[in-house]
C-alpha cells in the first residue's frame, strides 16, 4: 500500500521538527552557560577571590562582591544543570511516540498498536508529542534565562572581586 501524504500529516512534522531543533538549541545554550559557570569558578578559585570573603580582615564592600560572585556563579551553575533536564511530569502520557509508552509495552504489541492505528490516530499522536515538546521548552527557556542572567551579573561580580581583592 503506498503511502499518502497530507497537509496536516506534513505540518505536525515540520512542527515536531521544529521543537526538537529547538530543544536541541535550548540544550547547547545551557551548556554554553555552565561551561561559562565553571570557568567563572575556576577563575575566581585560581585568583584567590574567594579571600574577599573568606579573610578575616575582608573590606565589607570586596566580601560583598567575592561572596555574592560565588553565590550567582554556582546559582548560574544550578539553573543551567536544571535548563538541560526538565522532561515530562512523572505520568508520561500514553500513547506511541513517548520512550516510555514504547518500553512500556513489548515489541509485538507496540507494533500491532502501530499497525492498527489508523490515519487520524497517528496524526492525534504526534500532535499530542508536539505539545508535550512545547511544555518541554517552556521549561527549559525559564530556567536558561534565569541561568544566564545569573551568570552575566556573575561574571561583572567575579570582575569587581578580583580586582577588589588586588
Amino acid at each position: 500500500m503506498a503511502e499518502t501524504t497530507d497537509i496536516r500529516s506534513d505540518f505536525l512534522r515540520h512542527v515536531n521538527a521544529y521543537l526538537h531543533d529547538a530543544i536541541r538549541g535550548a540544550d547547547h545554550k545551557a551548556m554554553a552557560a555552565l561551561g561559562v559557570a565553571v570557568a567563572l569558578l575556576v577563575l575566581n578559585l585560581a585568583s584567590g577571590g574567594f579571600r574577599t570573603f573568606t579573610a578575616l580582615d575582608a573590606d565589607a564592600v570586596a566580601f560583598g562582591f567575592g561572596l555574592a560572585s560565588y553565590v550567582l556563579v554556582l546559582f548560574a551553575f544550578g539553573t543551567s544543570v536544571f535548563a538541560i533536564f526538565p522532561r515530562i511530569a512523572k505520568d508520561p502520557p500514553k500513547g506511541l511516540i513517548f520512550w516510555e509508552s514504547v518500553a512500556a509495552q513489548d515489541a509485538a504489541s507496540y507494533a500491532a498498536a502501530v499497525e492498527g492505528a489508523t490515519d487520524e490516530a497517528l496524526r492525534k499522536a504526534l500532535a499530542e508529542h508536539n505539545h508535550t515538546a512545547s511544555k518541554i521548552l517552556i521549561k527549559k527557556y525559564a530556567w536558561l534565562r534565569v541561568a544566564w542572567f545569573a551568570a552575566s551579573v556573575g561574571t561583572i561580580l567575579t570582575a569587581a572581586a578580583i580586582v577588589l581583592k588586588g
